[in-house]
C-alpha cells in the first residue's frame, strides 16, 4: 500500500490482491481494456497511467525499420527516437496561408515520400493537430497499406473522436494513443494505446512495461475507464459542444477559430491586441488560456463547461477594438539544418553552451516548449540565428552543444 494507507484516498492502491496487474492483467484491467477495445472498435485498447508519452514511447520500440515523421512531432517521439537509434525522415509540414496555422500531413505528402523511399516501413502523423485541424486519416491509410507500410497516430487530442466515427483506429490506422485526459473527464496522465492488430497485444505490454512505472497510479487507471462511459453516455454533451464554442464566435470583436469541437482560437491582433493582453485581461477574469503566443489565444472547452461560463467569456472578450496588428503569421519552414543523426548527438561529447554564443554550434539534446510539445531544435541541428532567437524568447538561456 502507499505510506498514507488509504487515508488521503481509498482507492489510491498498487496491485493487491483483486486489483490486477498493469502490465500482465488477467482481471479488472484486462476486463476494462476489453470494454474499451470494444467501444472504439480497435484490435487491443491498453491503458496507461503515464500519459500519451508511454504509449509514443511504446510505439516507437516498436517499430521496423525507418520512419517517416512530420517535423512538429510531439518531443516524446524525437526522444525516444534518439534512444532507440531510429532512422528518421522528415515530413515538412505546410502552413495555411491566411491563418498562418501548421496543416496536417496530407496523403499526397506521404505518398509522395514513400514513393521515393522504400526503405521507410513506418509513417507517424499527428492528428489532431494542437490547434485542433485533422488529417485525413482514411485516405493516409489507404496510402499506407498501398506500400506496406505501418500508420501510427498521435490522437493525443482526440480521444472524443469516436464517437463521431473519426477515431484514427476506426480509419485504418495500425496504432494510435489517446490522452484521455485531455478532452475526457479523466485524470492527468490517463490515456490509451489502440492496437490494430490484437496478436501484438503482449509484446505491446512488454515494451509498455520497460519505459511506464511499476507503480502506476490505480486513480489513473481507473479514471480512464470512468471517462471513456462518460463519452459514449453523453454523445450528445461533445456533439453539441461546438453550438457554445459557436456562440463566442458569433458574439466577441476578435477573429475566431475553431478546428474542433473542444477548442477555441482567438486571434488576439485582429482586434489590435497582443495574446498576452487579452490572456492578461482574461486571467483577471478568472479564465485561464491554454496556449499564449503574441498573436493568439488557444482555449480547451471542456463539455461541462455551462452556459455561464461562456457568458463570462463573452463578456470579458467584448473589448473596444483597436487598430488591426498586422504580424507575420506565415513563418517560413526552413529546417535547422542536420549534422549529425538525433542518437549520435544525443551521445556525444557534448557542454553547456550560452544561448548567445551558439550560433552555428550543433545541438547535443532535444528542445521543448509545452505547451504544445513541440520541438525548437533537434539534437544534431545547427543552432543558427533563427532558433537562438526563439529560445531566448522562451526564456531558454543555456543548450547543451556537441564538443
Amino acid at each position: 500500500m502507499p505510506g498514507h494507507g488509504g487515508s488521503l484516498n481509498c482507492s489510491d492502491i498498487t496491485e493487491v490482491y483483486g486489483a490486477d496487474s498493469l502490465y500482465r492483467p488477467n482481471g479488472i484491467i484486462k476486463e476494462s481494456e476489453n470494454i474499451v477495445s470494444e467501444v472504439y472498435s480497435s484490435g487491443a485498447s491498453l491503458f496507461s497511467a503515464g500519459g500519451s508519452t508511454l504509449c509514443i514511447q511504446t510505439m516507437v520500440s516498436m517499430m521496423r525499420g525507418k520512419v517517416a515523421v512530420d517535423r512538429g512531432a510531439h518531443i516524446a517521439f524525437f526522444n525516444v527516437a534518439g534512444l532507440v537509434e531510429l532512422d528518421i525522415h522528415m515530413l515538412i509540414p505546410k502552413q495555411d496561408m491566411d491563418s498562418g496555422f501548421t496543416l496536417p500531413t496530407t496523403p499526397e505528402q506521404v505518398e509522395t515520400t514513400l514513393q521515393n523511399d522504400n526503405e521507410i516501413k513506418n509513417v507517424f502523423i499527428t492528428s489532431p493537430l494542437y490547434f485542433g485541424q485533422k488529417a485525413n486519416i482514411k485516405e493516409i491509410a489507404k496510402v499506407c497499406k498501398k506500400y506496406y507500410v505501418k500508420l501510427f497516430v498521435d490522437n493525443a487530442h482526440g480521444s472524443h473522436l469516436a464517437i463521431e466515427g473519426e477515431h484514427p483506429i476506426q480509419l485504418g490506422a495500425d496504432f494510435c494513443c489517446d490522452s484521455t485526459h485531455k478532452t475526457l473527464n479523466s485524470l492527468t496522465g490517463s490515456a490509451i494505446l489502440h492496437l490494430k492488430d490484437t496478436s501484438l497485444y503482449e509484446e505491446a505490454k512488454s515494451k509498455m512495461s520497460i519505459f511506464g512505472s511499476s507503480s502506476p497510479s490505480y486513480l489513473i487507471l481507473s479514471s480512464i475507464e470512468n471517462g471513456v462511459e462518460f463519452l459514449f453516455e453523453n454523445e450528445d454533451l461533445y456533439k453539441n459542444n461546438n453550438i457554445k464554442i459557436q456562440r463566442v464566435i458569433d458574439n466577441v470583436p476578435f477573429r475566431s477559430y475553431s478546428f474542433d469541437s473542444m477548442k477555441l482560437i482567438i486571434d488576439a491582433n485582429s482586434g489590435g491586441y497582443s495574446g498576452e493582453e487579452l490572456a492578461l485581461i482574461l486571467r483577471e477574469n478568472k479564465i485561464e488560456p491554454e496556449l499564449v503566443t503574441n498573436e493568439f489565444i488557444l482555449l480547451i472547452c471542456p463539455v461541462l463547461f455551462d452556459e455561464k461560463v461562456y457568458t463570462k467569456l463573452i463578456k470579458a472578450l467584448s473589448l473596444p477594438i483597436r487598430t488591426f496588428i498586422t504580424s507575420n503569421k506565415i513563418k517560413n519552414f526552413v529546417l535547422p539544418k542536420r549534422k549529425i543523426e538525433i542518437y549520435k548527438a544525443l551521445r556525444a561529447k557534448s557542454k553547456y553552451n550560452s544561448i548567445k554564443n551558439a550560433n552555428g554550434k550543433i545541438s547535443a539534446e532535444n528542445i521543448y516548449v509545452c505547451p504544445p510539445g513541440q520541438a525548437i531544435v533537434l539534437a544534431g541541428e545547427v543552432i543558427d540565428e533563427n532558433i537562438m532567437g526563439i529560445l531566448i524568447k522562451n526564456g531558454i538561456e543555456q543548450i547543451k552543444v556537441v564538443c
